[in-house]
Parts: C-alpha cells; sequence; structure tokens
C-alpha cells in the first residue's frame, strides 16, 4: 500500500508524518528543532528535515510541505543562501511595513490588490528592509523564497535544473500576490527591494512539481496556516481567528464575544491561542475595506484573519463590535 508523508516546518521545529494514502492511518512520525530566534539559516531547517525523516521520508510514494509563512529567503543567482532567513516573527521591519503601506496607496488599496494590508511579518517589508539596511546583500539577491518553497525546491533537488515553486496560499503572504488575479505583482516587489527579483512559479492545485531522489512525488505544499485550514477541512465561508503570539486570552475574549452576536457562528471550541467562526460574506468584505488584515478570501462566502502580534484586549473589543454592527444593519 501506498504511503505518503507530510512535514510541518515550524517555527520551533520539523515534523514528519507518514501516513497510509488509503485511509491516514499513521504509520510513523518523529520530530527534530530548530534554532531560536527570529532569523534562522536555512540550513538548520535542512538538517532538521533530514534529521526527522530519518527512515521515513523515504518510505513516502508522495511528500508535501507546509512551513512558517512569510519568511524571507534569498538567493544569488547560483542558488546559494545570501543571509540567514528573516523569520515571520521578525519585528525589525515594522517601520518599513507603515511606509510601504502609505507610499502604495494606503490600506484599501493594498486590501483592493494583494487582499492584505501587511504588517511587518510580510515579506514584502522585509525585501525593503535589506534594501535599506544591507545594501551589500539586497545587490545579490536574484531570487526570493518562502521557507516551504526552499525545503521543497531542496527536496527536488536543490540546483540549477530545479525549477522552484510555490503555491496560491503561501504566496498570498507574501504582500506582492494578488489572490483575486491569481498571479504575481513582481513590481511590487521589485519596488520593494529597490530591483527586479526573480519569484517561483505558483503551481497548480494537486500539481505534482517535481520528484524527490528517491522518486516520490512532490506537492506544491503550502503555508502552516493554510495547511491547519486544509487539515480542518475548512470550506467556503469558513474562518480561522487566531492570535499569533499564543494570547490564549485572547482568543478566550475573541470567542467571547463572537459567540455574542447574531449571524456568526462559533464552528469549533478555543484551543490554545485559535478561535474558528463563520462570518456573512457581506460582513467580512465589508471588515476588510475597513482595514482589518486578512490574508486570503476563502471562496466568496468569507476569509481568514490573523490578529496582529500584539493583539490587545481593546483590538477585540473593537473588532466584535464592527462585526456587530455589521450583522445588525
Amino acid at each position: 500500500m501506498d504511503l505518503v508523508a507530510g512535514v510541518d516546518s515550524s517555527t520551533q521545529s520539523t515534523k514528519v508524518l507518514l501516513c497510509r494514502a488509503e485511509d491516514g492511518t499513521v504509520v510513523g512520525s518523529a520530530s527534530a528543532p530548530h534554532p531560536a530566534g527570529t532569523e534562522c539559516p536555512p540550513d538548520r531547517w535542512w538538517e532538521a528535515l533530514t534529521a526527522a525523516g530519518r527512515e521515513l521520508l523515504e518510505r513516502a510514494a508522495a511528500v508535501g510541505v507546509a512551513a512558517q509563512q512569510h519568511g524571507m529567503v534569498v538567493l544569488d543567482d547560483s542558488g546559494a543562501v545570501i543571509r540567514d532567513a528573516m523569520l515571520w516573527n521578525d519585528v525589525k521591519s515594522a517601520p518599513q511595513a507603515a511606509a510601504l503601506v502609505s507610499e502604495f496607496g494606503g490600506p484599501a488599496e493594498w486590501a483592493a490588490r494583494t487582499g492584505s494590508v501587511p504588517t511587518m511579518s510580510f515579506t514584502v517589508t522585509k525585501l525593503r528592509w535589506l534594501a535599506e539596511n544591507e545594501p551589500g546583500h539586497a545587490a545579490r539577491v536574484h531570487r526570493v523564497l518562502l521557507p516551504h518553497d526552499w525545503l521543497t525546491w531542496k527536496l527536488a533537488g536543490g540546483d540549477a535544473r530545479t525549477e522552484p515553486t510555490t503555491d496560491r496560499g503561501d504566496a498570498s503572504g507574501t504582500g506582492y500576490f494578488s489572490p483575486a488575479e491569481d498571479a504575481w505583482l513582481p513590481d511590487y516587489a521589485e519596488r520593494a527591494l529597490g530591483r527586479p527579483v526573480a519569484l517561483p512559479r505558483v503551481a497548480r492545485p494537486a500539481e505534482v512539481v517535481g520528484r524527490t531522489r528517491w522518486g516520490a512525488a512532490l506537492s506544491a505544499g503550502t503555508g502552516d496556516n493554510m495547511g491547519a485550514a486544509l487539515g480542518l477541512g475548512l470550506l467556503d465561508g469558513d474562518v480561522w481567528l487566531r492570535n499569533a503570539r499564543h494570547a490564549n486570552a485572547m482568543a478566550k475574549l475573541l470567542e467571547t464575544r463572537l459567540a455574542e452576536i447574531p449571524g456568526v457562528s462559533i464552528m469549533f471550541p478555543t484551543e490554545s491561542n485559535a478561535v474558528f467562526a463563520q462570518l456573512p460574506a457581506q460582513v467580512a468584505k465589508t471588515m476588510r475595506s475597513h482595514g482589518w488584515k486578512f490574508y486570503e478570501f476563502i471562496g466568496a462566502g468569507g476569509c481568514r484573519l490573523m490578529c496582529a502580534w500584539d493583539t490587545q484586549p481593546d483590538t477585540v473589543e473593537r473588532f466584535a463590535a464592527q462585526v456587530r454592527e455589521l450583522c445588525a444593519a
């Protein structure tokens, strides 16, 4: 029987799960840690993947990688990593985020073009930080990848003959991809970095993007949050509200406030820092136009919102009050 492997390369560790394709039965799992911090040499992810995947990966007929979103992996024209990857939790680019939002026409324009208003987590802000603070490194940049793109590329061979790929889900968190147009916005990346930069090809859903050295099919993979949405079986109109700092108290407050609003359905109880809910589609769209930072729309029926890392009680209250007002209208 065929076995398939899922890889979760998170901020803290790499986890590998080997399952039977026919029914999802787990037949093996392992993990290996990553270094702590807000930057990381991508090779350390590869070392963790190799360690966790030992005796598991090569038994798989297909492999898919989900990884932490937004991280900036910059490569030179030979494919070599130029500097440590800047991770989603690196706050250095906060000034650049504010400047880019203003420079590119304000929150409404960003939301219309990219489906998001970038915060310091987004890749586009890290490109601008690099240009302003490490011009020598910026001048060498030929290509920028996300963490899961780089790991998939490495599994496929990681050389000049291997085409880097990504998926729409992870691409939507860069700040230079349009989910509505299903296309990169290369001018956004170029203006952020100050020069043209190559971007990975966006693969089709269910496309086999390459083969491992032992012949396993490689999926395009995705970002960790999209992978979680897939694993939870979320459909059009389902909304995942999550605070990215493990702020359990804020998540519980959010769950309580949303549960009080007619027209809003809580799909699952709070687990850790996550709240799963469903908002009316028009309410979600209006909230987006009001500047709430949506990562992407999920079909016509809703969106997925990630609260900022520094979410405070007043932010939760304002969000809930606006949802309540819109639902009552």
